[in-house]
């Protein structure tokens, strides 16, 4: 039924659309990493819309018009991120590297304004998992807690100052990831016996 929101949820909070299509003129036409570093920014609009969608929705609070299309949102933050971070540490072409992190910057702006939105807070703590299997209900209580360690439930100007400082702390750990990706150093050994100790 809803048991993959019990993996999601934690992920939900850890990152957060990429606007911008990457400059791929120098890339080769066709290749997997380059359609997947395309379809970034179409996941970053596809998620965004999913949240519009449910702030909007004014219908009954249940499972299959709520947590199921929440779920769903978060998978595709999640795919998508995990995608970026991928392609921003193993790709070989620093250019590429740059686009993948900018996309995983932008998502971790989304995760973020996810995390902030009182909206879509309201509308899962609303929704009656009454009659549902306990996977589904531990999972809704913990959404909900997380929203509120998130800082949904406070202040306006509070909300927007713990957004700030998350999406400062993952553009400083995509940073640093950038630079140990980027690093070619390297300590030569004679053999074996080198590593004793």
């Amino acid at each position: 039924m809803f048991r993959c929101c019990t993996i999601l949820f934690a992920a939900m909070f850890a990152f957060a659309a990429c606007d911008k299509r990457p400059d791929v003129a120098n890339w080769p036409p066709s290749s997997p990493a380059v359609e997947a570093i395309l379809a970034i920014p179409e996941t970053g609009e596809d998620v965004r819309a999913r949240l519009r969608a449910l702030e909007a929705y004014a219908g009954p609070r249940t499972i299959v018009n709520v947590l199921e299309p929440a779920n769903t949102m978060w998978r595709l933050l999640d795919n998508g991120l995990n995608e970026a971070i991928v392609l921003e540490n193993a790709h070989p072409d620093f250019s590429f590297r740059r686009a993948a992190q900018t996309c995983e910057q932008d998502l971790a702006r989304t995760k973020a304004d996810i995390a902030q939105s009182r909206l879509l807070y309201e509308r899962i703590a609303a929704t009656d998992v009454s009659s549902a299997d306990r996977t589904t209900q531990f999972a809704q209580m913990k959404l909900v807690r997380e929203f509120r360690r998130a800082g949904v439930n406070m202040d306006v100007a509070t909300r927007d100052k713990l957004r700030a400082l998350k999406v400062d702390m993952e553009k400083t750990a995509s940073a640093f990831a950038s630079t140990l990706s980027a690093d070619t150093r390297s300590i030569p050994l004679e053999g074996v016996s080198d590593l004793a100790g």
